[in-house]
């Protein structure tokens, strides 16, 4: 798996020097049972469905932080950078999460119009 996933990425970009710096817990991190699991297809569904929800409310904030970054950007190349990651979350990520999950998200209702907790 550490293959595939450095081999996406050029050797002198700045993610792969953040590998690098960080080995051991990288190593840790893509050998987690977890990882391991889902890269092979054989996590329990219902873990996988309560990381989705995990997710979703993680990439709800997220978004409000990319929102955030299309206001705070200086010129319209950040502008447009910004935008299109909160474009990526908001209109692929989140839907992805409601279909993956095969479950209903009526748990999201249950905090109104706040989903989640942090505000920015």
């Amino acid at each position: 798996m550490y293959s595939l996933i450095t081999n996406f990425y050029k050797k002198e970009s700045s993610f792969y020097s953040l590998i690098q710096s960080c080995q051991s817990d990288w190593d840790n991190y893509i050998q987690h049972e977890f990882i391991q699991q889902l890269g092979k297809g054989t996590l329990d569904i219902a873990c996988f469905q309560h990381y989705l929800k995990q997710d979703y409310l993680f990439l709800i904030n997220f978004s409000r932080a990319w929102g955030l970054a299309v206001y705070k950007s200086h010129d319209l190349v950040e502008i447009k950078q910004s935008l299109n990651n909160l474009k990526a979350i908001v209109e692929v990520e989140l839907d992805l999460h409601i279909i993956l999950a095969l479950d209903d998200f009526s748990f999201i209702t249950s905090f109104g119009e706040n989903v989640g907790v942090f505000r920015l």
